[in-house]
């Protein structure tokens, strides 16, 4: 493969071979949404389902992970030590990070043999069980535990629904991708903008809770409708297309003959190779905006301070790390189309989010201008590496294997979630409060380090 201004770049013909044979058939052209071309037989009602549905999910792992350490710290309800928080909050992550590993490659799988809609209605519903009984419960272990493996297990089902994938042309994978990780944005905001008026209203963190547990449920649920319900990505798009599947039938594979072949897949395509570099950071730069940034800007206050102070400026931060993601999702995704450098956003998202991250060593107040500061320039990077990683998995994933390869690369994600996690958690408790971002930063710097080094050996050529 030649370089990123080669035509040919968005096409996996050339890089993966299994899904040659599907490239070579004149597609029927389907309609276009503004800008952005769509698979044929999808609706504009589809893709504005689809578009929804990442945005509802990003306000559920908003509300979830903010509300995990303010309701532990709270002195009504779990009460914990704040000197020993971080290890404790890193060890309740430890577990639902195990629940997430197991389940996503599975979930990806039923995705792909039973259609999208079941795993979503699914996912919906355990998320709906777990908010209901977290702030029930008097003890860590196992009755908070015990709802937040439901609120993962089923934040994993939904997780892997590749609708981009499924909806939409090649041609415009990157500015979708934009578009999608912007209304991720919009969704955090929303979960931002919500605590924000029900803390500075007065109510409970329990009925937070189950406020948001009734707002999610239906959501998803609704919006389900607008989605294509079965195994869409496995219908014929084309005479030759059907020939060859009649021509070559295959025999229904185990998961694990799956997943084999989706690894074999992301060892032989360079793209795929970076996209799993990324999605490391990809999946711990939530826990960072929402869990830890939670912890941190509370650990800045005197000891003794009223928690609906601390909670209010926790949210006021985070204010600031969402707004300027909600720009530069739309200008990263359409400098992708018209330019297909992908490896300048990837340079920016690592390098600037590292730099960001470090910013926080300075930081000594919670009032300090420099906190502000950094939380506008993690929100302007950080959040390429989630758009550039999943537009390289929509975009040279074949069809039939989205499902298994999405559940792979979130798999891959949480690995990166369970070293900052643990490691920025014990660290948070014993060494600095801003460890975690520390950390962060440093694995930034080693990921642009590999992904430059994929990049000038395999693609760059």
């Amino acid at each position: 493969m030649k370089g990123f201004n080669n035509p040919s770049f968005g096409s996996a013909k050339r890089s993966n071979p299994e899904i040659a044979p599907f490239e070579l058939e004149e597609k029927p052209e389907g309609k276009v949404f503004y800008s952005i071309r769509l698979n044929p037989n999808i609706s504009s009602l589809n893709f504005i389902c689809s578009q929804i549905h990442y945005m509802v999910t990003t306000l559920t792992f908003g509300l979830t992970d903010t509300l995990q350490p303010l309701i532990l710290l709270d002195k009504s309800y779990y009460n914990i030590n704040g000197d020993t928080a971080g290890t404790l909050i890193a060890s309740i992550l430890f577990i639902q990070l195990i629940i997430k590993v197991s389940v996503s490659m599975f979930y990806g799988y039923l995705s792909d043999k039973f259609g999208r809609r079941i795993v979503l209605i699914y996912g919906a519903t355990s998320i709906l069980i777990g908010f209901l009984l977290a702030p029930c419960f008097t003890s860590i272990f196992p009755g908070f535990i015990f709802a937040k493996i439901l609120i993962s297990n089923g934040c994993s089902a939904i997780a892997i629904l590749p609708f981009n994938a499924d909806y939409v042309a090649d041609e415009s994978k990157g500015r979708t991708a934009g578009v999608t990780i912007t209304l991720n944005a919009v969704g955090a905001l929303i979960s931002n903008l919500l605590l924000k008026s029900l803390l500075y209203s007065g109510v409970s963190l329990g009925k937070i809770y189950w406020i948001s547990a009734f707002l999610i449920f239906p959501a998803f649920l609704i919006n389900s409708l607008g989605l294509k319900g079965g195994k869409y990505y496995l219908e014929k798009h084309s005479p030759i297309e059907g020939r060859l599947r009649e021509e070559e039938p295959q025999q229904q594979k185990s998961m694990l003959e799956n997943f084999k072949e989706a690894k074999r897949i992301f060892q032989d395509n360079g793209w795929l190779s970076i996209a799993l570099v990324l999605q490391i950071l990809g999946n711990a730069d939530f826990y960072l905006a929402f869990t830890i940034l939670a912890l941190y800007v509370k650990s800045l206050f005197p000891p003794g301070t009223a928690d609906q102070v601390s909670n209010i400026a926790v949210n006021n931060v985070q204010s600031f790390l969402f707004i300027p993601t909600l720009v530069n999702n739309i200008l990263y995704g359409y400098y992708i189309d018209r330019t297909k450098k992908v490896i300048s956003i990837v340079i920016l998202s690592l390098g600037g989010g590292g730099i960001g991250f470090l910013m926080t060593y300075f930081v000594e107040t919670p009032q300090d201008t420099l906190l502000y500061v950094a939380a506008v320039i993690m929100g302007a990077t950080v959040t390429g590496v989630y758009l550039v990683s999943n537009y390289l998995c929509f975009t040279y994933s074949p069809r039939d294997k989205r499902g298994i390869m999405l559940g792979v690369i979130q798999m891959i994600g949480y690995i990166g979630y369970v070293i900052i996690a643990t490691g920025g958690g014990y660290l948070f408790d014993h060494w600095r409060k801003n460890a975690p971002f520390m950390l962060y930063a440093v694995l930034s710097f080693l990921a642009l380090i590999w992904s430059l080094k994929i990049y000038k050996t395999r693609l760059a050529s």
